[in-house]
């Protein structure tokens, strides 16, 4: 839907986070695997190439949605690195940036979200990973990246399930007192504040 809307809109362009589950199970891991819901093994890869290709941003989302506060530092590293280890096995050489907290809960030492390495015994190598970016399950709107609060170590998501949450947050934002809503001019040099 999204690059149909984008072939029939030409000013806009195709952005978006896609966060994986290399390891779920029920047809999440990869968008799908093992005849699930329809779902065809040889499209994995495919399906996650094509999305690099098209310009969206990949991330990790642990292994299979993995509660992190409850996993010892070896696990979450593990979870995070072998995460960023299949990425690079569909789309080899991509630099991961983001990870989003499953269920919005931080590891036992808050560090690991955002870097950190674990030793692959099978290719007898230390898998290193480091993010730009930690998603938040929740929170609201994200400040500007050019507001002094701004933290890209914990960023809040708007989730869209439905609309209603979307359709919510757009509503306060626009009452008086609430948070200002900002729209860009699309002229990346430009820094607006209110």
């Amino acid at each position: 839907m999204l690059l149909d809307f984008v072939a029939s809109h030409p000013d806009w362009q195709a952005k978006g986070l896609f966060c994986m589950l290399p390891a779920a199970k029920a047809g999440h891991a990869f968008f799908g695997d093992k005849g699930i819901d329809g779902q065809q093994t040889e499209w994995r890869f495919k399906k996650v190439r094509f999305l690099a290709q098209q310009g969206f941003e990949l991330c990790i989302h642990t292994l299979w949605h993995a509660k992190l506060n409850r996993y010892s530092d070896a696990v979450v590293q593990e979870q995070l690195a072998r995460g960023a280890m299949a990425i690079d096995s569909a789309v080899p050489g991509y630099r991961v940036r983001g990870f989003a907290l499953p269920y919005g809960l931080w590891p036992k030492h808050r560090a690991l979200a955002i870097q950190g390495a674990w030793y692959d015994k099978g290719s007898t190598r230390v898998v290193r990973y480091q993010h730009d970016a930690v998603l938040e399950v929740s929170g609201g709107p994200a400040r500007s990246p050019f507001d002094p609060a701004f933290d890209p170590t914990s960023l809040p998501r708007v989730p869209l399930q439905g609309g209603t949450t979307l359709t919510a947050t757009l509503d306060q934002m626009d009452k008086p007192g609430a948070w200002a809503r900002y729209v860009s001019d699309g002229n990346p040099k430009t820094v607006a504040k209110p």
